[in-house]
């Protein structure tokens, strides 16, 4: 029970020195309480603080190691839609050993990857066929993931102390899965990383040395750039379980590879990386008349120069319709009497040539993943039908067009996935046909222009007979 006691105010009125508690003064007791707290909390935050600075300088990833413990190397390898790579082919990595705390002296550390413990450079191997990999199709592209061992695994250190390491690629003078048969080419990537390890004492007296984390930073790119200290990236080491392109370790190295698949010798099949033919057919076909054609070759991404290169496009014709040998011929040049054997491409530019009854043109060199368009600028009366195939396909994929008109690839009907060069079979075959042929000597695709023309003259003359009627009936 609350009593009230009176007091003089200097009002004269008697009011109780106590009286009852307001919601407005309970409110204003939380605030204070609030405030009071939210000091008090911030008393404690910076008398901490003192304590988690040390604690974060003293620790071994105050470099911006990972607290991690595993170290794998990924192989990005790159290489045009629909290339092979050979099972045999393996990427090797030198490890080197530079220093434990400052100490050069390389004997206390342990050698990773293939190697004697007191080797100077260990070696770590990551063989296509047998590592974990990963295929992520881009554009034009596929890319391969490929990820080593955890080199780790199994090491012995001789102190705690931070182990420095320096990592790169191994370059052979070439990559060749058949030393009898140059037409792969693999460019390496002259990346390089430094790879500083924390191992520190465990166990309960500290005899036991233990990997706390891993720093690693790339200071050369893949291009061979030297990367300045500031401006060097800090990347994750540990080894991913794949299935994903982010579930790889992130010491990366990327290369590139390229191969072509062909010979030496255009009149045979066998070697030929794409061709374009021509074939004349029906009761009117004119075997001996040229057709215009225009093609643009586009190489795959640049390897050694290879978009800048050009490649030759042969002419050969097949001695007799079905019998599939063919004879080289001499391409025509214009305004001179001699010829050559050969007609040179070049990437990403359209050139013109033509293309007779039983003729081809063939290319023996293309790398695999070109990409080409393709051209049959006009078919005068003949309608044009075109056989497509595509590394190898057994039954091509067909269209047939418009007569009179030209003819391009691609289109709605042949996509541009279909015009590239894969390792086997890669071909385009026009078949031109004419079947009808006016007697009056007019090209039957004037036709409905003509009728058109007719038509209007005859309008025309009946608006004037019914003018002049008109015009006669009024007078």
């Amino acid at each position: 029970m609350i009593t009230y006691q009176s007091k003089q105010c200097t009002n004269n009125k008697k009011e109780p020195m106590d009286t009852v508690p307001t919601k407005k003064s309970f409110k204003e007791r939380n605030t204070m309480y609030k405030k009071l707290g939210l000091v008090l909390a911030l008393i404690m935050a910076l008398t901490m603080l003192p304590w988690n600075i040390a604690t974060v300088y003293a620790a071994p990833n105050s470099g911006g190691a990972y607290d991690v413990t595993r170290a794998a190397i990924t192989k990005i390898l790159e290489v045009p839609t629909g290339t092979e790579i050979p099972t045999t082919m393996e990427f090797v990595f030198a490890v080197e050993k530079i220093s434990v705390t400052n100490d050069t002296d390389t004997t206390k550390m342990p050698t990773l990857g293939e190697g004697l413990p007191t080797d100077t450079v260990g070696y770590v191997k990551i063989p296509f066929s047998t590592s974990l990999t990963h295929k992520q199709t881009e554009e034009y592209k596929d890319i391969y993931y490929i990820q080593s061992y955890d080199m780790l695994a199994g090491k012995s250190w001789s102190h705690a102390g931070q182990y420095v390491y320096h990592i790169k690629e191994v370059h052979a003078s070439s990559y060749q899965a058949n030393a009898s048969d140059p037409k792969e080419e693999l460019e390496y990537s002259r990346a390089e990383y430094k790879m500083t390890i924390y191992v520190i004492n465990s166990g309960d007296n500290g005899e036991d040395r233990v990997v706390s984390s891993i720093g690693v930073v790339k200071t050369v790119t893949d291009k061979g750039d030297g990367i300045p200290s500031l401006s060097q990236v800090k990347v994750n080491p540990d080894p991913g379980i794949g299935g994903d392109k982010n579930n790889f370790s992130k010491m990366e190295f990327i290369n590139k590879f390229m191969k072509t698949f062909g010979g030496d010798t255009p009149t045979n099949t066998n070697h030929w990386t794409l061709s374009i033919g021509k074939k004349i057919n029906g009761r009117y076909g004119d075997k001996t008349i040229y057709f215009e054609y225009k093609l643009k070759l586009t190489i795959p991404e640049p390897l050694n120069g290879a978009d800048e290169r050009d490649y030759r496009g042969y002419l050969v014709k097949e001695t007799a319709a079905g019998s599939n040998t063919y004879v080289q011929m001499a391409w025509p040049v214009s305004g001179l009497e001699t010829a050559v054997n050969y007609k040179d491409f070049s990437s990403g530019i359209e050139q013109t040539f033509k293309l007779s009854d039983l003729q081809k043109l063939v290319f023996i060199d293309l790398p695999v993943g070109t990409r080409y368009t393709l051209i049959e600028t006009e078919s005068s009366a003949y309608t044009p039908k075109v056989d497509v195939v595509y590394n190898g396909a057994t039954t091509p994929v067909s269209h047939t067009g418009e007569a009179g008109k030209h003819y391009q690839l691609p289109n709605d009907h042949i996509s541009r996935n279909l015009l590239l060069v894969g390792e086997n079979k890669n071909s385009v075959d026009f078949t031109n046909i004419r079947e009808d042929v006016l007697t009056t000597g007019l090209n039957i695709n004037d036709l409905p222009f003509i009728i058109m023309i007719l038509l209007a003259v005859c309008a025309i003359a009946v608006y004037t007979v019914y003018k002049t009627r008109k015009s006669k009936d009024n007078s």
